[in-house]
């Protein structure tokens, strides 16, 4: 980036300051389009993440931060570049100064182990470091330090996705080992764009490809928030989106011949950023119509007859109907003591209280199953159905027919 008078290399570039009147160049009215689509679908996404059962709750946190952090360096430096003020050029190092650091919280959570103690003290200190030297030095960094704000990007990106490849536990669910792989194929696809970004180091590329980066990261958890994600989906993503606009960029040569390579570059990554941003909105359609209010449970459970089947009452709503019985057999795995816990509830959700150790358990069965709620069917011996609600309602509407349902069941099962 460059932070006042100097040209920097980190993932967060920043226009040369200019104490006449602002230059609107081609190469930045592309790293202008480019940055603006990204923080475009940045803003449209965040809100999302919070809803989303793909993962645990304590990782959508660390993702709607990590989401933040890109936002709030996107939008700065965009500011920085119309000249506005000075202080949008201290925001944009701030944020860039933190994002390893919240990259590295996320996979932590991911994982459900911490990062090794060295990791984890270079990256908070890294952060907070360059943090107060953005704040004391202001927009004028030296050289030396923008330098070291790109290494310090480059090397804690590489050390997050090597974590995330090789420092699982063995005993993570098949959608959490999905989540990571997908996170760590996404962050390895982003690297070659945010070295893009760095000028010093490529200072003849016509456009800063970061951005197309950050909206290719964004697309990745648009597929786990979708439950479908897998590297392999995600370099398929990658490559219809780099297939289609090398195919509309060689359309523009036939229609306007003669623009010159750099041009037609610029034009590539462009429309690139235009599909992956179309692609992302339109995840975000489905999603969306996934959670619109539909019909409670109650009319349904009204028109069960009296002493009805537990079968009858798992058929009697298209939500309980799609559920999945656990067991005492598919509990097994987790110790009594944290199974005994979560007996003691007709409903469980990521809203229930229950000891660090069986948080962790009820967190790693609902994203098991991806479900939001585990509803009693049976205490003695345990057994649950765990169910997707978000279309029903509220979460306060949603636990209050759930714990109906659990009566009936266990009723039922009498």
């Amino acid at each position: 980036m460059v932070a006042g008078r100097t040209q920097s290399d980190s993932c967060a570039p920043l226009p040369e300051e200019n104490d006449g009147p602002m230059i609107f160049t081609p190469t930045l009215v592309a790293d202008l389009a480019i940055n603006l689509i990204a923080l475009g679908c940045v803003l449209i996404a965040t809100p999302a993440v919070r809803v989303s059962t793909a993962v645990s709750s304590s990782s959508e946190r660390c993702l709607q931060l990590l989401f933040r952090a890109i936002a709030a360096l996107l939008l700065m430096r965009l500011l920085a570049w119309f000249q506005i003020s000075a202080i949008f050029e201290i925001g944009a190092l701030l944020a860039a100064a933190w994002l390893p650091f919240f990259a590295l919280l996320l996979a932590e959570q991911l994982l459900r182990r911490h990062a090794p103690p060295l990791v984890k003290w270079i990256a908070l200190f890294g952060s907070i470091g360059f943090s107060l030297l953005a704040v004391i030095t202001g927009s004028l960094w030296p050289q030396f330090a923008i330098a070291a704000l790109s290494a310090f990007q480059i090397i804690m990106l590489v050390t997050t996705v090597g974590l995330l490849f090789l420092h699982r536990k063995h005993d993570l669910a098949p959608s959490e080992t999905a989540a990571v792989d997908s996170l760590a194929m996404a962050m390895l696809l982003s690297l070659p764009f945010a070295l893009g970004d760095f000028r010093s180091i490529f200072p003849e590329l016509p456009i800063r490809t970061g951005a197309l980066g950050i909206l290719l990261f964004v697309l990745s958890v648009t597929r786990i928030q979708a439950q479908t994600a897998s590297p392999r989906w995600i370099l398929l993503d990658c490559l219809g989106v780099f297939v289609s606009a090398a195919l509309l960029t060689i359309l523009v040569t036939f229609l306007v011949p003669g623009e010159t390579q750099t041009v037609l570059v610029r034009l590539f990554f462009i429309i690139a950023a235009v599909i992956t941003a179309m692609l992302v909105l339109q995840r975000q359609r489905e999603l969306n119509s996934r959670r619109r209010p539909s019909a409670s449970l109650l009319p349904s459970l009204r028109a069960l007859p009296d002493q009805a089947s537990l079968t009858a009452l798992l058929s009697a709503h298209p939500t309980l109907a799609n559920g999945t019985v656990i067991d005492s057999e598919d509990l097994a795995i987790y110790d009594e003591q944290i199974v005994s816990q979560f007996a003691d509830f007709r409903v469980v959700s990521v809203r229930t209280r229950v000891d660090q150790d069986a948080t962790m358990a009820k967190e790693n069965l609902l994203a098991a199953h991806a479900a939001s709620h585990l509803v009693r069917l049976r205490k003695t011996p345990p057994e649950f159905l765990a169910l997707a609600c978000g279309p029903l309602g509220t979460d306060d509407v949603v636990e209050t027919e759930l714990d109906i349902v659990a009566r009936l069941a266990e009723g039922a099962v009498k």
